[in-house]
């Protein structure tokens, strides 16, 4: 009898740290994952759970392209493989240093009417602007009133949006589809660096949390902000076009990379960088494992 129960606990064991394995590189509030990797049919694809097909490609100047992981340079410090996922990382997206460049883009689906989100990316800038602010991703047509809702960008050094300085991190934000709230993190990010940067707009808590980290220090920052239409409230739904290194008429520059939109705000231990929580399976694995071994002794 004795014997029985340790088997039957030693299989409980196991299958609640398979369960945990399962269920812990799994994200249900992922909209879209763009991940850059594989060859030209699957480059711009779109890995997230609703499938929502590939980017289009804006070709501006020069139209985005695949480049390898370099072992030093720009990229080099990009996280590889992922640490939530453990997916190998071996592409980034290149979108180029012209001032009219490339980006891309997908028509509106119904999956990007959100209340709350997060934004996640690794991001190298290229080449700094005096008169023109970088825009890393967005929902946000500038010469279209009615199709503005985020924005998320970093500022240029001659007149800088309001509220914020020179390489300063910040979102647009607007409620009605036309006026804009610039929102600034105080969190400053040089050109030539790479960074894993991440912002989450939370409608209940009334905040905007901003995280950049420096991925050659490995030095994570964070800071938060209020909403500024106030606790409660929502982003326009915008059925603009969504579009990944640009946004305002406005180009990235350099490298984008793991480009990951959610539907909800993620806490620090849900982002990308977090290392997967795989330690609880771990153990418990583990301790299924010597069940099952002081069964085979005895």
């Amino acid at each position: 009898m004795k014997s029985c129960n340790r088997i039957t606990a030693a299989s409980l064991v196991l299958c609640i740290g398979l369960g945990c394995v399962g269920l812990s590189a799994v994200q249900a509030e992922t909209i879209a994952y763009w991940r850059f990797e594989g060859d030209a049919s699957t480059f711009a694809s779109d890995s997230g759970p609703n499938s929502l097909g590939d980017l289009s490609v804006n070709t501006g100047g020069t139209a985005p392209v695949a480049v390898t992981l370099p072992s030093s340079g720009a990229g080099a410090n990009f996280d590889n493989p992922v640490p939530l996922t453990k997916a190998a990382n071996l592409q980034t997206a290149n979108c180029g240093t012209a001032t009219s460049d490339g980006h891309f883009y997908q028509a509106y689906q119904s999956e990007f009417h959100v209340t709350d989100f997060t934004l996640e990316a690794y991001v190298n800038r290229a080449t700094d602007f005096t008169t023109r602010n970088q825009y890393i991703a967005g929902q946000w047509q500038d010469s279209s009133n009615g199709y503005r809702s985020w924005a998320l960008g970093v500022a240029r050094s001659s007149s800088p949006p309001s509220g914020t300085e020179y390489k300063e991190l910040f979102i647009l934000l607007s409620s009605d589809g036309s006026v804009a709230s610039t929102v600034g993190s105080d969190l400053l990010m040089d050109a030539g660096v790479d960074y894993f940067v991440a912002v989450t707009y939370d409608s209940a808590a009334d905040t905007i949390t901003f995280y950049v980290r420096n991925q050659e220090t490995g030095v994570l920052q964070t800071s938060t902000a209020a909403i500024p239409f106030g606790a409660g409230s929502s982003l326009y739904h915008s059925t603009g076009i969504f579009q990944v290194g640009s946004a305002v008429s406005a180009d990235w520059t350099g490298l984008l990379d793991e480009v990951r939109y959610s539907n909800t705000a993620l806490s620090e231990d849900q982002l990308l960088i977090a290392p997967e929580p795989a330690s609880m399976a771990t153990v418990v694995l583990g301790l299924g494992a010597i069940l099952f071994r002081r069964r085979i002794r005895r």
